[in-house]
């Protein structure tokens, strides 16, 4: 999931990025497409509205999402 916020809000050759909100937005589709579990999804959007979390380190993120959802 964290590799899909960096794809979408990072520049690359091929692509500009977009704005946090809208990757955020794009995200909230795709779990409701059933591409992402909502849970999982629900934790890595409170990390982000937090803004304490080091998205670096997943370390942090295996701290919130129960062990039977990663």
């Amino acid at each position: 999931m964290v590799d899909v916020y960096d794809a979408l809000t990072t520049e690359r050759p091929y692509k500009c990025a977009i704005l946090a909100a809208n990757a955020i937005r794009t995200m909230i589709e795709e779990v409701k497409r059933g591409l992402w579990n909502p849970d999982i999804f629900d934790a890595f959007d409170h990390l982000l509205e937090e803004g304490g979390a080091d998205l670096e380190n997943l370390d942090e993120m295996a701290e919130i999402v129960p062990s039977n959802l990663s």
